[in-house]
């Protein structure tokens, strides 16, 4: 059920503000094939709804949001799961790409 080159998976807790930055730097990327997974490991901060309306915006970012905390390798592997990309990359929700990180070779 491959439909990308690249999924980037970006787990997060409580980083409404940082997680922006990380995944505008992923959906900024010059490759054209790729998707955005946030996974929202239950924050309350309000990320959550924040993440959705992105989303309703961007067709390439998917939020799971978990019920319970699970922690950040839980949350990764949750990402890499639903992960539709024949590759999949992980970010952290306070890190970002630099431009042109993600190419096609």
């Amino acid at each position: 059920m491959e439909q990308y080159g690249v999924s980037v998976v970006i787990p997060s807790y409580n980083r409404r503000e940082a997680v922006v930055r990380a995944l505008d730097s992923v959906l900024s990327q010059d490759y054209p094939n790729l998707e955005c997974i946030v996974v929202d490991d239950a924050s309350i901060d309000g990320s959550g709804e924040m993440l959705r309306g992105l989303a309703g915006e961007r067709e390439a970012l998917r939020v799971i949001e978990l019920e319970q905390n699970a922690g950040q390798g839980a949350a990764r592997n949750v990402g890499a799961r639903a992960a539709r990309g024949r590759w999949v990359c992980f970010l952290d929700s306070d890190d970002e790409l630099l431009p042109g990180s993600i190419e096609s070779r």
